[in-house]
């Protein structure tokens, strides 16, 4: 499959340098990788846990990918994977500080403390500096991890996506208020017509 090409080519040499590199961690990270793509999301993000923290902190890649693994566990319901893989994070790496925020935001929305997550996501997606479509799915998966739908529409308030419109929609919120936030095409026609 390395030989490929496309994603999927890229994905399983990905898989394989990490495999065969020697290095205990990289091969459990390359195990926890495949469970994720083959969708088992929480199984992966528990695997992937005691690999990351056990990782050489000189190793460059380190801080990336607790911040991505931080980021998959609390959006597989893992919110305190997630906690503990941002605690080992030396620093956010550069231009990725927005992205620690919005985890912390998401953890603290799937933990119950609402107020104090959506105020975090208020406050990146209204800053001019920080990228608007990062904020605005993690907003959406915010959204999806509240389960209360006015918490839910207070999230994605002023987000226009069709993550966030899903997400109003399978919590039950009125097709009209679902479709306002759905980009122009085929979500936006049926959420309209419900």
């Amino acid at each position: 499959m390395a030989a490929a090409g496309g994603v999927t080519g890229e994905t399983a040499a990905t898989y394989l340098a990490l495999v065969e590199s020697g290095d205990q961690h990289k091969a459990s990270l390359a195990e926890a990788s495949a469970l994720w793509a083959l969708g088992d999301r929480a199984g992966a993000t528990d695997a992937v846990k005691d690999s990351l923290k056990a990782m050489d902190n000189a190793e460059p890649e380190r801080d990336t990918l607790l911040l991505l693994w931080a980021g998959r566990a609390v959006a597989s319901g893992r919110p305190g994977v997630a906690k503990a893989l941002l605690d080992d994070l030396v620093f956010a790496p550069e231009g990725q500080e927005w992205r620690y925020k919005a985890t912390e935001a998401m953890i603290d929305i799937s933990e119950g403390r609402t107020k104090a997550g959506v105020a975090r996501l208020r406050a990146l997606h209204d800053d001019p500096d920080v990228p608007r479509q990062g904020v605005e799915d993690a907003m959406a998966t915010a959204c999806v991890l509240t389960r209360d739908p006015a918490v839910a529409k207070e999230i994605v308030q002023g987000v226009e996506s069709a993550a966030a419109a899903r997400c109003l929609a399978e919590l039950g919120i009125d097709g009209p208020s679902a479709a306002e936030i759905a980009p122009d095409g085929p979500l936006k026609d049926f959420l309209q017509n419900r």
